[in-house]
């Protein structure tokens, strides 16, 4: 949905709802590679208790780029200032965005699980003992030794393929 916070999901992570934007600011340094700031107040649930709180995003653009996010603070408000502050503004969660995002955290975890099942039937390398691991190749996924000089592979079973592909 057009207008959603970029950082919703960031927002639901932290166990907050009906969230509100109630600030955003954009800023660009234009120097060498450009470095991206994004400033956003929001305010919402959390709990039983009302809370308002800032983000913020520095995303640097170049060969060493990256992304970080940090939440600055977060001082909870009243009933009355949650309302004041959101009056006339869109929520940007519903109730299908807690659910979605829900579903997609118990997939993630599903997972996990199953990946942790696979790694844990590993075989071990014939030429050292190591565990070997799940890896892919044209031909599909395989077993192989994690030093990168050694060559050993080893097929996996119909189970472990079902296992890799989180389909068990």
């Amino acid at each position: 949905m057009p207008g959603k916070s970029r950082f919703l999901n960031e927002y639901l992570s932290w166990d907050l709802w009906d969230i509100v934007v109630v600030g955003h600011q954009f800023d660009e340094e234009r120097s060498g590679y450009q470095t991206e700031h994004t400033y956003e107040e929001v305010v919402a649930h959390k709990g039983e208790k009302f809370v308002r709180l800032w983000l913020h995003e520095t995303r640097e653009n170049g060969p060493r780029g990256g992304i970080d996010v940090e939440q600055h603070s977060e001082s909870e408000i009243t009933e009355e200032e949650y309302l004041q502050a959101s009056s006339g503004k869109p929520l940007e969660d519903t109730e299908e965005d807690r659910c979605n995002f829900g579903k997609a955290k118990a997939e993630e975890r599903r997972r996990a699980e199953l990946y942790s099942r696979l790694l844990a039937q590993a075989p071990l390398c014939p030429s050292d003992d190591r565990r070997m691991r799940p890896m892919e190749g044209k031909f599909g996924v395989f077993w192989a030794c994690p030093r990168s000089n050694c060559r050993k592979t080893q097929g996996m079973t119909a189970k472990e393929k079902r296992l890799y592909n989180g389909r068990e």
